[in-house]
């Protein structure tokens, strides 16, 4: 019923969520965290390269490819939306990133397919201490679909409290991980409010200078040493008493490179 559903889907936003602040999920620090992203990707991307095989024995220390069995035609296009390739590099930035996935091993009248499921979607329902009675799927539209254990392959990692769920390394890592959304909302905030004044013109504090005698350089200044001005990057000359003070960090402190 509807009270399920939504007990359902709450379970699943508790299994989701890691404390991390403004509630950041895993599926918002795969899509905000540019470090986590390069390194589960590349990881994914090498394992996937891997690929799968059949193989029929020919003898006791022989062997040879199979490529025309529903296994082998399995192995290649999973399912009709998914390459192999596609879907071991969800195996593996799941694992990584929950230290558990699901294949739905799917019956239809095309033979078997492979379907990834989302561990964020799926809910282990225990039949005992050690053993999965089935699994119930809840997707983003409180859809629910029960899977019969039989129908479903679980790669769960390694827990020292729990059987039936892994230990995720996100939440191990949920310290630098906040670290570094800090530092990088730092970061934006000193790049958009702080000043950008590079250097300044000083003259002596008993020059005599009039208003439209310094409007006239300051527009001069700027039309010929900034930006695109005809003598940009070129050396100035400056009036009797004018030095030129640079103000700003250097590019090592602003981290350009």
């Amino acid at each position: 019923g509807i009270g399920k559903t939504r007990l359902l889907r709450d379970v699943i936003a508790t299994a989701e969520q890691v404390l991390f602040p403004d509630g950041f999920s895993v599926a918002a620090m795969w899509k905000t965290q540019p470090h986590l992203r390069t390194v589960v990707t590349f990881l994914a991307r090498n394992t996937a390269h891997v690929g799968l095989h059949s193989f029929q024995r020919t003898g006791e220390d022989d062997r040879k490819r199979d490529r025309t069995s529903p296994m082998a035609k399995l192995l290649q296009q999973p399912n009709p939306r998914m390459t192999m390739f596609e879907l071991l590099f969800a195996l593996e930035a799941d694992k990584k990133l929950y230290d558990r996935a699901y294949w739905w091993i799917r019956k239809t009248p095309d033979g078997p397919k492979i379907y990834r499921v989302p561990p964020a979607w799926c809910v282990p329902k225990p039949k005992n201490l050690f053993e999965v009675d089935y699994y119930e799927v809840v997707n983003e539209s409180n859809k629910v679909v029960e899977i019969p254990v039989e129908e479903m392959v679980d790669f769960t990692g390694y827990s020292p409290k729990e059987l039936l769920a892994g230990s995720p390394t996100i939440i191990a890592l949920k310290d630098i991980l906040e670290e570094q959304v800090q530092a990088a909302l730092y970061r934006k905030q000193v790049w958009k409010r702080g000043g950008r004044v590079s250097a300044v013109l000083e003259r002596p504090a008993g020059a005599k200078w009039s208003d439209g005698a310094r409007t006239a350089f300051r527009e001069d200044w700027y039309a010929k040493w900034t930006g695109t001005g005809e003598k940009a990057g070129g050396t100035p000359i400056l009036e009797d008493g004018m030095t030129l003070n640079r103000i700003d960090f250097s590019p090592e402190q602003n981290q350009f490179v």
